[in-house]
């Protein structure tokens, strides 16, 4: 089991703890806005991700896998979603809004993010399908194999938005803080567009 439970985590590393669009935004908020501030986008992210592993668990990923018209529609939302987000990125950070206020995302804006994320639906059909950990009952397994895949993102999680946070002085230079926005944007684009060639 301990052998079982080291390979579940080193796979979720892999495949969660490379850079995607939830992890890319985590980093921009933070390196923008601050590690607390940026605490409840960080929130709604753990949640979305929590409910995609719940979906996963019930069958509704495997679902989306079989139904290719509802797969796509989800990809097409997702894939807007992100180059929204992937927008953001590049330029909201230099602006504020019409109250002066910073436009620090939401818990909202990181539960969407994650929920119609299609790299996270792909990695947890590989995950749940392959490294499910062996118990006597099964409803152990998934629940044991969720609960562990989800602590180890939300590790992973903070550790992106604390990354951000380190780069914050860099990411305000006049002459590098854009291209590490841009690179940031483009980054996120090919991780979604790679995990719809799955």
């Amino acid at each position: 089991m301990q052998e079982s439970i080291l390979n579940l985590i080193l796979v979720t590393v892999l495949m969660l703890g490379s850079p995607g669009p939830a992890l890319i935004a985590l980093a921009a908020s933070g390196a923008h806005f601050g590690f607390r501030k940026s605490m409840p986008f960080l929130s709604g992210i753990l949640v979305g991700i929590g409910l995609v592993i719940t979906a996963t668990v019930a069958g509704l990923a495997l679902l989306l896998e079989q139904n290719s018209s509802v797969k796509v529609s989800l990809q097409i939302f997702g894939s807007i979603y992100i180059l929204y987000i992937a927008y953001k990125i590049v330029f909201k950070p230099l602006l504020t809004t019409s109250s002066g206020t910073e436009d620090v995302p939401r818990f909202f804006e990181g539960l969407i993010l994650n929920c119609v994320n299609p790299k996270a639906y792909a990695a947890f059909i590989a995950i749940f399908s392959q490294f499910l950990l062996p118990t006597e009952n099964t409803q152990n397994s998934w629940t044991l194999t969720a609960i562990i895949v989800f602590v180890v993102v939300a590790v992973l999680d903070i550790c992106w938005l604390y990354f951000g946070q380190l780069i914050k002085i860099i990411w305000h230079h006049p002459k590098y803080g854009q291209l590490i926005r841009v690179l940031m944007a483009i980054s996120m684009l090919l991780a979604v567009f790679s995990s719809l060639l799955l």
